[in-house]
């Protein structure tokens, strides 16, 4: 457990729930009015960044994972609807000599798997930012998996570098 303060406590898990802020706003408008709502995390990074390194490093991973999630989900979102739009197509193709009626169930089920994608990715990013939130809250440094290292190392860089600059 790190030696924070209750308001370093409250600020780092304001970060983390932000993300169910975006999360809600970004699902809710096909991931764009999202975005406005990645400026809080960023916001409390910057006004605490020299401040308090507990709340730094929590709200740099509650913006990474902001920025990871919208961007993928964007993304996959857009890859998957154009590959189902291509393979309807073909399904559809293929129907006219009759093997594409075979392949209907399949791509009825396919379709729904991707649907379903789309819809639960989010709530997956909206439970780790639950737990950052609460662990935050508890005075703990928790790592977003994959995200939490990365945040790491590049604040540790990013410190060096200050002190560095700062040497005469």
């Amino acid at each position: 457990m790190v030696e924070t303060t209750s308001q370093d406590r409250t600020w780092a898990a304001i970060a983390h729930l932000s993300t169910l802020l975006t999360l809600l706003v970004g699902v809710c408008s096909g991931g764009i009015g999202g975005m406005i709502f990645i400026v809080i995390p960023w916001a409390i990074y910057l006004s605490f960044k020299n401040h308090s390194r507990f709340v730094a490093y929590h709200a740099a991973q509650a913006l990474a994972l902001q920025l990871a999630a919208t961007a993928g989900w964007l993304v996959a979102t857009l890859l998957g609807a154009l590959a189902l739009a291509l393979l309807w197509t073909v399904t559809g193709i293929l129907c006219i000599i009759l093997v594409g009626i075979l392949l209907i169930p399949v791509m009825v089920l396919v379709s729904v798997g991707f649907a379903a994608i789309v819809v639960l990715a989010p709530l997956a990013f909206g439970g780790y930012a639950i737990v950052g939130a609460v662990e935050a809250g508890n005075g703990k440094d928790y790592d977003y998996p994959w995200i939490g290292q990365a945040v790491r190392n590049w604040m540790t860089r990013r410190g060096k570098s200050a002190t560095a600059n700062a040497m005469p």
